[in-house]
């Protein structure tokens, strides 16, 4: 549990000048109080002064709520770098297809690595290495597809799936809270 600590003496003033937002925030819980004030602390000069008075704004009751509603304390609000998280997800995805497609087999015949065990273990890894090869056997070679390799790269297709949907269901609560 989160200790209360001492207010920032501009946000104490602040909050002195408007006694509905005092009675909220001091209403509130220790750790939102904290966050709160650390929220507030991360900015200088003008931005500050703009924190606090949206502080302000934010523990004040809107006026729709009705008087017998209780209405839950809101949280500082999020911060503005969230386009900077969007572009390195970007760059990430960007990257992880680039690698995805160079460690396929599409440029390269599959033979070309067939005495490097590391390198086809990890080919291996790669759930549409089978797709691709077989693709090249039946239309260059004329031959069937390898079928253990087919069955080889579903496996590890489905492997992945059930990780992904594992963990999605743990995570799926958090999602909220994170966004």
């Amino acid at each position: 549990m989160a200790s209360r600590r001492e207010l920032p003496p501009d946000f104490a003033a602040a909050l002195d000048r408007v006694p509905e937002a005092r009675d909220r925030f001091a209403a509130m819980p220790a750790d939102r109080q904290a966050q709160w004030v650390d929220w507030i602390d991360r900015a200088r000069g003008r931005r500050r002064a703009a924190r606090i008075d949206d502080a302000i704004r934010r523990l004040l009751p809107s006026a729709t709520a009705a008087t017998e509603e209780v209405v839950e304390p809101v949280g500082p609000p999020p911060e503005r770098n969230w386009w900077i998280w969007l572009v390195l997800l970007l760059l990430l995805v960007v990257g992880g297809l680039l690698a995805w497609y160079f460690l396929t087999p599409i440029l390269f015949p599959i033979s070309l690595v067939a005495s490097r065990p590391r390198e086809l273990l990890g080919l291996s890894l790669n759930p549409m290495t089978g797709i691709v090869v077989g693709f090249q056997r039946a239309l260059l070679d004329g031959l069937a597809p390898d079928w253990g390799l087919l069955a080889w790269s579903a496996a590890v297709a489905v492997v992945a799936f059930v990780i992904g949907f594992t963990y999605f269901r743990r995570a799926k609560d958090d999602f909220e809270s994170a966004l």
